[in-house]
């Protein structure tokens, strides 16, 4: 019954309106189960099987032993969030500046625009302020030397994700410098997360 009674506690959001507040929600991870009735059979003690017999029993049955459906307020948010595929081989790939780069622009978080000279592409440009620079882990004192940094990062980005065909830093004299980074359209292939499932036990 642990699952039953795993809780999520949520401070700063408003579970039930949606959205920021200034207090806490309490959230149940799971909303329903269901137990069949070869569990609740054998857990009265009200039967005459023995180990081998009710893990018999508990193999015939295959999936569905237990039914679970989790909190759809869990679940909307998962769906809404940051819940992605993270591929640790590029973090072994990549260090430094070039691996925050990757996971910055990977981010479901950064609002990509589809690229005018192809619609397989998008794009997104931001600007290379000091403080943007710093958050990357650039620190050279001059701005050609930030670029200059960006665009060797970048090119290690792209040689180890395919995804990404462009980091290009732009700048110069008298012109603010910014970022403008070019991928492939993602495909449409993570599933969202379910609220129902089932767990599976396995007879010993």
């Amino acid at each position: 019954m642990v699952l039953w009674r795993a809780e999520l506690h949520l401070p700063g959001y408003n579970s039930v309106k949606g959205g920021a507040s200034d207090g806490m929600s309490v959230m149940r991870l799971v909303s329903d189960l269901h137990f069949d009735q070869a569990l609740l059979t054998a857990s009265s003690g009200n039967h005459e099987l023995d180990r081998r017999g009710f893990g018999k029993l508990l193999g015939d049955k295959g999936p569905g032993t237990v039914g679970w459906q989790l909190n759809d307020t869990y679940v909307r948010a998962l769906g809404e969030g940051d819940l992605q595929r993270f591929d640790w081989t590029k973090v072994h790939e990549l260090r430094g500046v070039a691996l925050a780069l990757w996971l910055v622009f990977t981010s479901p978080r950064i609002s990509y625009r589809a690229a005018i000279e192809d619609p397989d592409l998008q794009c997104v440009e931001v600007e290379l302020s000091e403080g943007h620079c710093r958050a990357l882990g650039v620190t050279a004192a001059a701005d050609g030397a930030r670029r200059r940094t960006f665009n060797q990062a970048g090119e290690r980005v792209r040689r180890a994700d395919a995804d990404f065909c462009a980091f290009e830093a732009h700048g110069g004299r008298g012109l603010p410098s910014f970022l403008r980074v070019v991928r492939r359209k993602p495909h449409n292939d993570v599933e969202q997360p379910r609220s129902v499932g089932q767990l599976a036990l396995a007879a010993a």
